[in-house]
């Protein structure tokens, strides 16, 4: 195993500071119980993954019927850094040589994105009463 100021060294004094609950637990209490975060993070993640993928595909799917096909390029309320980040990610499946349609897109947008889509669909839902 690792010396402990190895340890330490890796994994910062002020992120194994939270580990140490009753601030005089041992070293050994301390790892045991960030490695035991670890793998319950780990343990969670692929249920994170399926939870954006389908937020992602949820939107994607009611942008495509209230906006068309082209949602992207058609909503006039994005704004300038909006419109700049989905061009980033049109550019970038070009660059990987995919076709920029609307499913990867909304693949390719930074997750916080989504944000701004529920914001949008807001917006349109309230217009709509």
């Amino acid at each position: 195993m690792f010396s402990k100021e190895l340890m330490e060294k890796a994994l910062s004094k002020q992120r194994l500071t939270a580990y140490n609950k009753n601030q005089n637990s041992s070293f050994d209490t301390i790892l045991s119980r960030y490695e035991y975060n670890l793998r319950l993070s780990n343990s969670l993640y692929p249920l994170l993954h399926v939870l954006e993928v389908t937020l992602r595909n949820a939107i994607e799917e009611v942008f495509v019927q209230d906006f068309g096909t082209n949602w992207y390029d058609s909503i006039s309320t994005f704004r300038e850094r909006e419109i700049t980040k989905i061009q980033d990610a049109k550019n970038s499946l070009v660059r990987f040589k995919k076709n920029p349609d609307s499913g990867r897109i909304i693949a390719e947008l930074h997750f916080g994105f989504g944000r701004v889509l529920l914001r949008l669909l807001d917006v349109r839902a309230a217009s709509k009463r």
